[in-house]
């Protein structure tokens, strides 16, 4: 059911398109698809901060505090998979940025 109702709202979602000019289609696609490679390169930048929080926090059997050791090496970890990420965020906004002008050059090339 999930699935049908996405293929409904994507569909009229590129008919609500095809309605704008060419160069209004463009400039809104860039738009969202910059601003979702956005959104989707700060939640993978939030992913190593939440897998932390989670590893500090789960105590399982034990109630006894995580060591200072094993609280430095989630850190170090953390800050270094963070960085790893911060240098493919232009990669992953770009590629959304692409895609985004693909969709618009198909609308674009299909319009009634």
């Amino acid at each position: 059911m999930r699935s049908i109702i996405l293929i409904i709202l994507g569909v009229v979602s590129l008919l609500w398109l095809s309605t704008f000019g060419d160069n209004e289609i463009r400039s809104k696609m860039e738009f969202y698809s910059s601003t979702a490679g956005t959104f989707v390169a700060l939640g993978v930048l939030m992913l190593p901060l939440m897998l932390a929080i989670k590893f500090m926090f789960s105590r399982g059997e034990n109630i006894e505090p995580r060591s200072v050791k094993a609280q430095v090496t989630v850190g170090i970890v953390m800050i270094a998979s963070q960085l790893v990420i911060i240098a493919f965020i232009p990669n992953i906004i770009d590629l959304y940025t692409d895609i985004g002008g693909k969709i618009s050059n198909a609308v674009i090339s299909n319009k009634v």
